[in-house]
């Protein structure tokens, strides 16, 4: 073999070397990049399934508080309304039923999404009605014989009085609930100042 040749050859086998590197290289190169892209989807899908997730519960969550305060407040304002009525007609106690019935109504859904606290004032609420609504009836029995009795009368101050606490109670149960601060008499209500 002469000097030409074997520079040749040399070339040949320098060359065929190179190219067998780079694509070994390459070859590498793309095995590396198929799995980091791999990698790298993986993890966006799991952001984005985490970020969805993260987004649905925020939904749920302003969902239930909005279905809170709607429950407070249909309660409250059935509770007004029963109120006013008791006051109105204190005498016949089954035309009061349907107004207890609807206050009863709006305690059943405030039970569905309401917290313990205000579940259970909410609870006292219902029976303390029912003792306004007894001891009205009385009073006004006794009003229309002409046996009117102070003691009666203040019975249902205080039941009243009771009645307004527990509502003022309640509204700063709500309030604490949603972080929204009490309003100074309210809270002086609730604590029975």
């Amino acid at each position: 073999m002469d000097q030409q040749t074997a520079t040749l050859l040399s070339q040949i086998i320098t060359a065929c070397a190179a190219i067998a590197g780079g694509l070994g290289g390459a070859m590498y190169t793309a095995h590396m990049n198929r799995r980091n892209t791999g990698a790298t989807l993986e993890a966006t899908r799991q952001l984005s399934e985490d970020k969805w997730r993260r987004a649905q519960d925020q939904e749920h969550v302003t969902w239930l508080r909005g279905q809170k305060q709607e429950a407070y407040t249909d309660f409250l304002s059935t509770v007004d309304s029963v109120v006013k009525e008791i006051l109105g007609n204190m005498t016949e106690r089954d035309t009061l039923l349907p107004g207890l019935h609807d206050v009863i109504t709006k305690l059943t859904r405030l039970r569905l999404v309401g917290s313990d606290d205000t579940n259970t004032i909410a609870k006292d609420i219902v029976a303390s009605i029912g003792d306004v609504i007894d001891i009205a009836r009385a009073t006004q029995k006794e009003l229309q014989s002409g046996t009117r009795s102070e003691a009666s009368e203040m019975a249902l101050t205080e039941a009243m009085v009771n009645l307004y606490k527990q509502v003022a109670e309640l509204v700063g149960a709500a309030r604490m609930e949603f972080g929204t601060d009490f309003l100074p008499s309210e809270f002086d209500i609730a604590r029975g100042k």
